[in-house]
């Protein structure tokens, strides 16, 4: 009877304890939780990354710490990031490998109000233009320099805020994200200009 209690403790508890001497894998996106990330949640929801063998926890930076820096420090295994911010972080010397690239052409852009009558990367010349704090500059600081156009750059964190009240000319957005933030605050299309980065 004895016999019989044990095995059947360890039936129940043996899965949990190989469950327990998994590692688990710690995932750190670019950015904060959000719509572009919904892949990464639903895989996680529906089983998938278990089903090969996975432990994965999602682990979002904040708006002011790259997930770089999480990767440093270790506190993150895998991370996903802009290719042009892996290779500078690479030639800072973090020793890193790029597992795959998922997206094939930039979706960083300027948004600029069409009364300003700025249009292209040269009518920002003298313009303050609002960028993320936390990374993400290279591709817009580039487009600038390359155009031998001077700017004000202004840090900001994740709001489309000093834009709406009109504190900067101009804004970092992507295409998928902070654009349609700024429509739905209440900004027409018609009223906007685009200056995507990927014509340049």
């Amino acid at each position: 009877m004895l016999r019989t209690k044990i095995r059947f403790l360890l039936f129940i508890f043996l899965p949990l304890l190989s469950f327990a001497q998994k590692d688990t894998l710690v995932f750190t996106p670019h950015w904060l939780p959000q719509a572009q990330f919904a892949g990464y949640y639903m895989a996680d929801k529906m089983g998938f990354y278990e089903q090969e063998g996975l432990y994965v926890s999602i682990e979002h930076p904040s708006a002011s710490v790259m997930a770089t820096e999480k990767l440093k420090s270790g506190e993150a295994d895998v991370i996903s990031l802009f290719l042009v911010t892996a290779l500078n972080t690479s030639d800072n010397g973090l020793d890193m490998v790029n597992i795959c690239q998922l997206s094939q052409k930039c979706g960083l852009l300027f948004v600029t109000k069409k009364a300003s009558g700025i249009e292209t990367i040269t009518d920002l010349e003298g313009k303050k233009i609002g960028i993320w704090e936390s990374g993400f500059d290279e591709v817009p600081k580039s487009a600038v320099r390359d155009n031998n156009t001077n700017v004000e750059w202004v840090p900001i964190l994740s709001t489309i805020n000093l834009f709406l009240i009109g504190g900067i000319d101009a804004m970092t957005v992507m295409w998928y994200n902070e654009y349609d933030a700024i429509i739905n605050a209440g900004i027409n299309e018609d009223e906007l200009n685009t200056i995507f980065l990927a014509d340049y």
